[in-house]
């Protein structure tokens, strides 16, 4: 990564793989593939888990 300053090889693979979650859930948003913080709850609790 030559955008940073990164010496450590773990570091800097957490990084990429932090930057691609990012861009999977920005495209995700996009195409409106999400669910809200109410459904989610609806979804624990009808499956018993709250």
């Amino acid at each position: 990564m030559k955008d940073s300053i990164v010496n450590n090889p773990n570091e800097e693979d957490f990084l990429k793989q932090l930057k691609a979650g990012i861009e999977r859930a920005r495209r995700e948003y996009a195409e409106g593939n999400f669910i809200t913080h109410e459904e989610m709850i609806e979804e624990l609790k009808s499956k018993k888990i709250i």
